[in-house]
């Protein structure tokens, strides 16, 4: 619709994030879980992510907590109806551009849904400002999520 009113938003963030893999890990951004700094929104916020696979196989990129609307292929408008998801498939060489409203306040899991590329690194969070948890992941708390 040309008055699509996702499409007149003006975003209040915009992320890149680049799903690929280092020698021994799968990484965002060249860096691995718990190294990747989180995705802060307030709720309420516009949200573009920018997801692009750069490599190490099929990501299956997953968000925890939200839907999000799918604008773009390759930097081709999709048509027809609208397409909201939690998880989607990239392939080596795809784009994608995703629109998200911060509509659930929490600490959210982003990561890719092959856990074993999960387990290598692929894993980060979506973080509303002012939530704060006592937990901790990583080798020193024995939390290790998707181990």
């Amino acid at each position: 619709m040309p008055d699509d009113p996702v499409l007149q938003a003006k975003p209040d963030r915009h992320f890149e994030l680049k799903l690929g893999q280092t020698l021994f890990t799968k990484s965002i951004n060249g860096k691995s879980f718990h190294d990747i700094p989180p995705m802060t929104v307030k709720e309420g916020d516009h949200v573009i992510i920018t997801v692009s696979s750069e490599g190490g196989g099929d990501h299956p990129f997953h968000l925890h907590g939200h839907v999000f609307r799918v604008l773009r292929k390759n930097g081709e408008a999709l048509q027809g109806s609208p397409v909201y998801l939690d998880t989607l498939l990239t392939k080596k060489g795809e784009t994608y551009e995703l629109y998200l409203e911060a509509d659930n306040p929490g600490l959210w899991m982003i990561h890719c849904h092959n856990l074993k590329h999960a387990s290598m690194g692929m894993s980060m969070m979506l973080n509303y400002e002012g939530i704060t948890t006592s937990y901790r992941v990583g080798t020193k708390s024995g939390n290790l999520p998707d181990l």
